[in-house]
């Protein structure tokens, strides 16, 4: 496969190709009260208390560098997480508390966009031909 994604402008968008990049998933049980409101705000009754939904959190890490490359939340996402990583691709498939069905999330990580005319025979961008865990720019997930 390619480096790069052909945008419809013809511009390239260039995939973030880490072979060291790894996937975990975490939730929290939600149910706590929200974290927003101050304890004297608070109404007197507890029904009226808004909690805090369940929330699944998809975080990669390098796992050369020991770094967050990026998190995503998932608000009312629960276990099961099955997770799959391929070239710049995650997908996670997860249940829904609120919507009660599974569903599936794909994050594409990229590093970054060469511009239409940014490519010809007389001007090349510069590129590290190895790739280097330590001295990569994080990636833009989209």
């Amino acid at each position: 496969s390619s480096k790069a994604h052909i945008m419809g402008d013809d511009a390239l968008l260039l995939k973030y190709l880490n072979p060291h990049l790894t996937a975990v998933c975490t939730s929290t049980p939600g149910g706590d009260p929200a974290p927003l409101l101050d304890s004297k705000l608070r109404p007197p009754s507890e029904e009226s208390v808004p909690s805090e939904p369940p929330s699944l959190f998809l975080t990669l890490i390098d796992s050369v560098a020991a770094r967050v490359v990026t998190r995503i939340t998932l608000p009312y996402g629960t276990g099961p997480c099955a997770l799959s990583v391929s070239e710049n691709w995650v997908v996670a498939a997860y249940w829904n508390a609120k919507a009660k069905r599974q569903e599936l999330a794909s994050v594409s990580l990229h590093e970054g966009v060469i511009d239409r005319y940014g490519l010809s025979p007389f001007k090349v961008p510069e590129q590290e031909s190895i790739f280097v865990a330590r001295a990569a720019p994080p990636p833009v997930a989209l």
